[in-house]
């Protein structure tokens, strides 16, 4: 018994780089994506907080000095995710010291 293909097929080589083409390019667009959302939740948490901290420093009062607690945040914003974002939290942070 004899078999006959008669549908021409296009060479592998040709359609695999077109699929890991495409697959490069949905990567590359969800590692993006991915990159973009967490920078938005870090932020998000480092601004939350930093809004505890505030809380907890108006609780204690004068008696304690909780400067270098906000320091932190701060460093952590600007290594992670960028200057801006660590120059809103430093102004979030200097809060009134009254």
């Amino acid at each position: 018994m004899e078999y006959r293909n008669d549908v021409q097929e296009e060479p592998i080589g040709v359609e695999m780089d077109r699929f890991q083409m495409q697959r490069a390019l949905v990567n590359q667009f969800l590692r993006s994506a991915i990159r973009n959302q967490r920078k938005y939740f870090l932020t998000a948490t480092v601004f939350i907080l930093v809004i505890g901290l505030g809380w907890i420093d108006y609780i204690t009062g004068p008696e304690y000095s909780l400067l270098l607690l906000y320091l932190m945040p701060v460093l952590a914003t600007a290594w992670f995710i960028g200057e801006w974002a660590a120059v809103v939290i430093s102004v979030e942070s200097a809060g009134d010291d009254r």
